[in-house]
């Protein structure tokens, strides 16, 4: 639900099925998009308010006739023209490689981000910090990295008051780092490892 959340909000304020949605292949939003460049890398953009970044994204790329072309601007027009503005821009896109387009969006105020491999993934170096990777052990001794959970689990209510309320094993109970040992049903974003006894058998609460 929460990686869908804004289709739900909507389906909520204005009483329809979602988020509308452009046939497959074409993006309503041009700037809403992935482009693939010429050495076969993928760069996704998210920028929401195409009349704030369309004309000067369009001088940063190479392409500054249309950034007062009547095609694609107001933004309206960029919707309703979105197929020939994709093309447009999946061709220059295609001229040059990731290295390339780096550099040309390195001050793009825009959000934007080359779609990482899963190695490069791995070795970001914001992964490690976030608390994304796990170090594991195996009985080698040698040391491997694991995708960590999205929630975290670090508090065990008795085994008695888990077999009076639900019948089960002991129960576990999530936390954020910022409200550690205030107990919540919910799982939180906080992503840790468990330190459990080999004997104990546990399983998630996500109600």
């Amino acid at each position: 639900m929460w990686s869908i959340a804004p289709s739900i909000s909507v389906a909520d304020l204005f009483g329809i099925d979602g988020i509308p949605g452009a046939p497959p292949g074409l993006a309503m939003n041009p700037l809403v998009n992935r482009y693939k460049t010429k050495d076969d890398r993928w760069i996704q953009m998210v920028f929401l308010q195409p009349d704030k970044f369309w004309a000067d994204f369009c001088h940063r790329i190479g392409l500054p006739e249309l950034a007062t072309d009547e095609r694609f601007v107001p933004s309206s027009n960029l919707v309703a023209n979105a197929a020939e503005a994709t093309a447009l821009l999946g061709a220059k896109f295609a001229e040059h490689d990731l290295e390339h387009w780096r550099q040309v969006l390195a001050d793009e105020p825009g959000v934007w981000a080359p779609l990482a491999t899963p190695l490069e993934t791995l070795n970001d170096p914001q992964s490690k910090p976030n608390g994304y990777l796990i170090t594991n052990v195996d009985d080698q001794g040698v040391e491997y990295e694991m995708v960590a959970a999205p929630v975290q689990f670090d508090e065990t209510r008795p085994a008695r008051d888990a077999r009076q309320n639900t019948g089960s094993t002991p129960r576990r109970f999530c936390s954020s780092s910022a409200s550690a040992g205030t107990r919540s049903p919910r799982p939180r974003t906080t992503a840790r490892s468990c330190n459990l006894p080999s004997n104990t058998v546990w399983w998630r609460d996500m109600s």
